[in-house]
């Protein structure tokens, strides 16, 4: 299977702007005025469409960790989703058990773990740990390899 390709033409700032504005729903917008679309990003930088690098200090949750297309992590994420991408949590599969429960996690301390997604941010999954029949607050983790 060959990895998918983004058209060659390519929108100047103007046109992604504009675009942003036209198609996008109004409450997903920006701090800016003329915002700077962004190309493509590594650890702690990102580049603008016009080739401009930039260090990135809007970088979410888990590029704070781990930075931008971390290869580390890239790896891995690769390699699962050419494996499996997605499965109901109604069917056993090895990942979870797998993820659940590294020697340095918090869910080491406990009896057992909810998978969960926080629903913050699309890309922000998070385990909901109990102990017993006690909750205990959500524990956001980043899945790195370990």
């Amino acid at each position: 299977m060959s990895a998918p390709t983004i058209p060659a033409e390519k929108l100047s700032r103007e046109e992604i702007n504009r675009k942003q504005k036209e198609y996008i729903f109004p409450s997903v917008t920006t701090y800016f005025s003329d915002p700077v679309p962004m190309d493509h990003a590594s650890m702690q930088h990102v580049w603008d469409v016009e080739g401009k690098k930039y260090l990135d200090f809007f970088g979410g949750i888990v590029t704070i960790s781990v930075g931008h297309c971390n290869p580390r992590v890239t790896s891995w994420t690769k390699a699962q989703i050419e494996r499996m991408q997605h499965v109901s949590t109604c069917f056993p599969n090895e990942p979870t058990p797998k993820m659940s429960n590294p020697p340095t996690s918090p869910a080491s301390r406990t009896s057992t773990i909810l998978p969960v997604d926080s629903s913050s941010k699309p890309d922000s999954p998070s385990i909901n740990t109990t102990c017993g029949s006690r909750p205990t607050a959500p524990t956001h983790t980043s899945s790195r390899p370990p």
